[in-house]
């Protein structure tokens, strides 16, 4: 659904179709984390220790450009879409999400 508008309310409906319906995101890159910055643009947010993991980072940026399509304007841009941090700042993560 490329290039469509989709409402901020529908967001987090076309994220959960998305991840569904793709390739698994790998066991090593979990937890995987959505991040929803102050412009309402969605990013994938997972450990810096699966970074240098090719598979794993390449699976998650097919995801994240998977989102990008699907999101649109709600996408993250292509150098912001994969967030990689440190484990303990995903930990944080924890309690705070939908």
């Amino acid at each position: 659904m490329k290039d469509a508008f989709v409402p901020f309310d529908l967001v987090w409906n076309r994220i959960v179709e998305t991840i569904g319906s793709g390739e698994a995101i790998p066991e090593r890159a979990r937890p995987v984390y959505l991040v929803r910055n102050l412009y309402g643009q969605v990013s994938l947010s997972a450990s810096d220790a699966v970074e240098d993991d090719a598979p794993c980072r390449e699976a998650l940026q097919r995801l994240a450009e998977r989102l990008r399509d699907e999101l649109g304007a709600h996408g993250s841009p292509p150098d912001t879409g994969v967030l990689f941090v440190e484990p303990s700042l995903l930990t944080g993560l924890e309690g705070a999400t939908r």
